[in-house]
């Protein structure tokens, strides 16, 4: 298939480039009451998940998520 399909929340945001850039780019903090499970610790972390620069991975809107 030459296509990807995608599921945006587009409820409160001005249009679908903001959808994308909230779900995909902007960080997202695991913090307070929605920690992280981590699998290596087998337990709950503070963490964040974000993008990372394009030039070290080739795909786009690739996310990572890193303790804290």
């Amino acid at each position: 298939e030459d296509f990807l399909d995608l599921t945006v929340a587009v409820k409160n945001v001005a249009g679908l480039e903001d959808a994308l850039w909230n779900m995909y780019v902007e960080e997202e903090v695991f913090d307070c009451d929605n920690l992280y499970h981590c699998g290596t610790c087998d337990r709950l972390v503070k963490a964040a998940k974000s993008e990372l620069d394009e030039t070290e991975y080739m795909y786009d809107l690739f996310s990572v998520i890193i303790h804290k």
